[in-house]
């Protein structure tokens, strides 16, 4: 059986609202030496219908703040239940197993709280508990069920975390996406649907925790993006510029998007029971190298060639600033985790990808480090994160209290997936789960 640990405590200090409609949170007195760096600082306004928090300056968690690896699981070569093929999608239950579903086997596999494998859940197939192709959607509901999307099987399989098949939710099918299968507090269920008879809609169909589909939710967005569309006779491939601004989204288990256009340093939550709250703050502007967009460039006009031979540029040159941010993710306590755009690192030629089968094929020679700006929300800034090298923004990392799961590749392009505690730069080292 899976050995249990009690949950971390949640992070965050109480928030104190001054008559000057400044807010501020900090520690419980300031250091002997003067230093407020640690102090959080903030302005909240009333726009319309929606409620504003802005950071001045400060962060709850202080200057120091960073993430320490505590566990790391896979090999380069050894037993398949730690060498993986592609990894999808990971989840973690109360009990703090967790679940990683590797898309190329296919397999849903249980490590407990030490990091030993347990089981492998399901098997390929189609019959009752089986699954053919399963994606990005995986996720653990409050009562501990399992939740594995199978567009191939058009299907939500349910399990209970011993294995046991449990039941299926019909879905509509075909369509495998990496987006999350979001869930809430009430053990409700989130489906991503994109109707491509309404112009591409986006849309998150509601299940009850007994797999009754319900509501459908509708993705606020406010911007469209520029794109570029190669196109053949039957075949067409529309892509997004590189670096132009577009709308990010998550869900929160709270129940309410959470979204924003990354033009701007502004994020809304489009809460269900209360009015829009925005946060907004700050991040240095970073340029787009001419090396970089000439790279971006070539990538994806090998890209539409593929589609379209002899397509050229026909539409919005590569910006020469990156927008603001990258993505969205929401985690389990309902805390919103931004991914900064950083500058681009070019990466050593001895590490670049290349086509085995198309020495032709352009590579992508730039990365950039994963950085994530961390709220509560009620607006408080918590703190700037900086993942460890490697670390990867998809699959979308598991986040509770102060630990993080997520996927680093390594040398050779081995997955590893590592546990993560994050440490506050409180004064006296005091740790953020105090």
């Amino acid at each position: 059986m899976p050995k249990t640990q009690s949950s971390p405590r949640r992070l965050g200090l109480a928030l104190v609202l001054t008559s000057l409609t400044v807010l501020a949170c900090a520690d419980e007195a300031p250091r002997a030496d003067g230093d407020m760096r640690t102090q959080w600082l903030a302005e909240r306004d009333t726009v319309g219908d929606t409620l504003v928090v802005r950071t001045v300056s400060g962060s709850v968690w202080g200057d120091g703040v960073r993430v320490v690896e505590e566990q790391r699981l896979g090999q380069l070569q050894g037993p398949a239940e730690y060498s993986w093929g592609q990894i999808a999608a990971l989840a973690v239950d109360d009990s703090l197993s967790l679940l990683v579903l590797d898309e190329l086997a296919p397999a849903l596999l249980v490590y407990d709280v030490d990091g030993v494998y347990v089981r492998t859940i399901g098997q390929e197939g189609g019959g009752p508990g089986e699954y053919n192709g399963p994606d990005g959607g995986l996720a653990v509901l409050p009562d501990g069920r399992v939740l594995l999307r199978d567009p191939s099987t058009e299907r939500i399989n349910v399990y209970s975390i011993a294995g046991a098949s449990l039941d299926e939710w019909p879905i509509r099918g075909g369509f495998s996406t990496s987006i999350r299968l979001f869930t809430d507090t009430a053990s409700n269920a989130y489906q991503f649907v994109w109707d491509f008879q309404a112009n591409g809609r986006r849309s998150l169909v509601r299940y009850s925790s007994a797999g009754e589909p319900g509501d459908t939710l509708f993705v606020p967005v406010d911007y469209d993006a520029p794109t570029l569309t190669a196109q053949v006779e039957g075949r067409m491939r529309t892509m997004r510029v590189p670096f132009t601004p577009q709308f990010q989204w998550s869900f929160s288990p709270l129940g309410y998007y959470v979204g924003g256009t990354s033009d701007r340093y502004a994020v809304h939550l489009y809460r269900s029971d209360a009015p829009v709250l925005r946060i907004e703050s700050r991040a240095p502007q970073v340029a787009v190298s001419n090396a970089e967009r000439r790279n971006e460039r070539d990538l994806m006009i090998w890209l539409m060639r593929t589609v379209q031979p002899g397509w050229d540029w026909d539409g919005p040159s590569i910006p020469k600033d990156k927008p603001t941010f990258s993505d969205i993710v929401v985690d389990q306590d309902g805390r919103i985790w931004v991914q900064l755009h950083v500058t681009g690192e070019q990466i050593p030629a001895d590490e670049l990808i290349r086509d085995a089968d198309d020495e032709r094929r352009p590579v992508r020679e730039f990365r950039e480090a994963v950085v994530y700006d961390v709220f509560e929300p009620d607006g408080q800034f918590l703190g700037r994160l900086h993942m460890p090298k490697g670390f990867q923004s998809s699959p979308t990392p598991f986040i509770r209290a102060d630990r993080i799961w997520g996927v680093v590749t390594g040398e050779f392009d081995v997955q590893y997936v590592v546990r993560l505690r994050i440490e506050s730069g409180l004064a006296d080292g005091a740790r953020t789960n105090r």
